[in-house]
């Protein structure tokens, strides 16, 4: 009898971790084929009339504006106890807010083109999601044991295979394309994700907020930058971040520079996101023979 408990006990929670696995693989998939219109940004101003100086500014507007909204809505998700309700809130705006981005770029305020402004906005809703959407799959895996980077491989996929079938399909007829496509898969994104909380509850723990302002309040951000090792960190991450966006922005430029067509742009960055892959795979097992620092 105790043998048998022990065995039913086992097929409970390998059948948990497969459930946990291709839940949670399967709304990272079709999160990231709704995040392919990034890749589209600055086509999207191109076909607005925006000059080079003036989509750089702009993108600049939305790369400040995606410095602000990840704490707003860790607060929220704190003050909620819900990484996975606050990822759903938030994806529902960006389903509306997405899907009406190429509609701003043919409104006009006195010669001013809504988009100018409508496109740093949507970063509110928009790059802040992924930092929820980690939060709620790395707090889910890792109960079940099944590792992040397995997981995480397959928003690489999705972002590649809706980047390729954007290209082909802006390139028959227009950019818009992409974002209304990527309003409907945030939709089925947000149904998804309702399904998989109800399923697979998050569990997360209810700290006082009281406690958590207690001790917000007594910490001091800046003795941080006493750290050799952080400073040394956020100094990388800020030169590689600054080259990786700008060549982002800039991709359609160059394509037309070598006269390729500039509607290729989610091509070339989906299948830039596939070297994602291998590394992802093996993240696990570099991490159980090499520190986390040294990797």
């Amino acid at each position: 009898g105790f043998i048998l408990e022990q065995s039913n006990q086992l097929e409970q929670k390998q059948k948990q971790r497969r459930g946990v696995f291709l839940g949670f693989a399967s709304l990272i998939f079709v999160y990231w084929a709704a995040m392919a219109p990034l890749s589209y940004n600055t086509l999207l101003l191109q076909d607005s009339g925006f000059s080079s100086a003036e989509v750089g500014s702009i993108m600049a507007m939305f790369a400040a504006i995606g410095i602000i909204a990840p704490p707003i809505w860790g607060y929220i998700a704190d003050r909620i106890h819900s990484a996975a309700k606050t990822f759903i809130l938030v994806f529902g705006i960006q389903a509306i807010v997405i899907a009406s981005l190429p509609l701003f770029g043919g409104l006009k305020i006195g010669g001013f083109i809504l988009l100018a402004l409508a496109m740093p906005l949507s970063n509110f809703v928009r790059n802040c999601s992924q930092n929820l959407l980690d939060s709620w799959t790395m707090h889910s895996v890792n109960r079940v044991g099944v590792p992040f980077g397995s997981v995480r491989l397959f928003g690489s996929l999705g972002w590649t295979v809706s980047c390729v079938v954007m290209s082909m399909l802006a390139s028959m007829t227009n950019v818009s394309i992409a974002f209304y496509l990527a309003g409907i898969f945030s939709v089925i994104t947000c149904a998804m994700a309702l399904r998989l909380d109800r399923k697979y509850p998050s569990h997360q723990e209810e700290a006082p907020m009281e406690k958590a302002v207690e001790t917000a309040k007594k910490l001091n951000p800046f003795r941080l930058f006493k750290n050799y090792y952080f400073v040394v960190l956020l100094g990388y991450v800020l030169l590689s971040q600054m080259m990786f966006n700008c060549t982002t922005t800039f991709m359609p430029y160059l394509l037309e520079h070598l006269n390729i067509d500039s509607n290729f742009t989610g091509t070339v960055m989906g299948l830039r996101s596939l070297t994602e892959v291998p590394f992802l795979l093996m993240g696990g097992m570099l991490l159980r023979r090499i520190t986390l620092p040294k990797l």
